[in-house]
């Protein structure tokens, strides 16, 4: 387990994958094949995935016959916590109740979706994608508390666009910028240093903090306009979904087992 990247502001969105007439109908094609091993539904999820015509990328590559979603496009559902990692379940295909949620009232999908992004904080819980890793999974949770109880993102976001403004800059904010002044905090007393070397970055000084890759910076791209699609940035939208401090922020109390499996019910990310 790579420690820092617990911090991380990753997040491998996809957002044409996000919009609710892209996501729902593929959600619906994998509520379908629940209880199937992935093995045995990939052939026919990728079909009947392509035969929607959507007109976004599925993970279709040349020379393959069917996009293969398990292998390039299902963190999609998997990070929003509309499905289960197949690993924990018996490599099966299994909703989560958020999933389930979803398939029921799809009129939903926009309450949900900016419910989770409201929500989204780092770090996220160790990922294990099997569970032969999670004791693993734990100690590299463990070893990132011991660093700092991490950040949700939208709080962190909404500090760092306060505190240009007090400052006299612009106060938005991209995801690149994020990417790499605000990925990777551990706690929301370093971010106003951060917006400093931000700061100095924008007026073209050395910010002391070396640049990311453009791997990185995609994502901070792509987790930017998650957020905004779902409304959880710079607009009045966030009221709509009111959110209680239990509910908004998940504290680590240890790096134990069953922690990360308080951690994965609360995002929705097992049954």
């Amino acid at each position: 387990m790579d420690t820092p990247a617990l911090f991380e502001w990753s997040w491998h969105h996809f957002n044409p994958l996000g919009k609710s007439r892209n996501y729902l109908p593929i959600l619906e094609i994998l509520g379908e094949h629940e209880g199937q091993s992935v093995n045995s539904a990939r052939e026919s999820v990728g079909l009947e995935a392509e035969a929607l015509e959507l007109g976004v990328g599925l993970g279709k590559r040349d020379g393959e016959p069917y996009p293969d979603l398990f292998r390039d496009r299902i963190d999609v559902w998997r990070f929003t916590g509309a499905l289960i990692e197949p690993g924990l379940v018996d490599e099966e295909i299994r909703l989560t109740a958020l999933g389930r949620t979803l398939l029921e009232d799809p009129s939903r999908f926009e309450e949900l979706m900016l419910r989770q992004a409201l929500r989204l904080s780092f770090p996220r819980g160790a990922r294990a994608r099997t569970v032969a890793a999670v004791d693993k999974a734990s100690g590299g949770l463990e070893e990132a508390l011991e660093q700092g109880p991490g950040v949700n993102v939208v709080r962190a976001w909404s500090l760092v666009s306060g505190h240009l403004r007090i400052h006299g800059s612009d106060g938005s904010l991209t995801g690149e910028e994020t990417a790499r002044y605000l990925s990777g905090s551990t706690s929301l007393d370093e971010i106003d240093e951060r917006t400093k070397a931000l700061l100095i970055d924008r007026a073209g000084g050395d910010s002391g903090i070396a640049d990311v890759t453009s791997y990185k910076k995609r994502q901070g791209r792509e987790l930017e306009l998650w957020l905004r699609e779902c409304g959880a940035l710079g607009t009045a939208d966030s009221a709509r979904c009111a959110l209680d401090p239990e509910d908004r922020e998940f504290s680590f109390k240890d790096a134990s087992s069953d922690e990360m499996l308080r951690w994965n019910q609360w995002w929705g990310a097992l049954p």
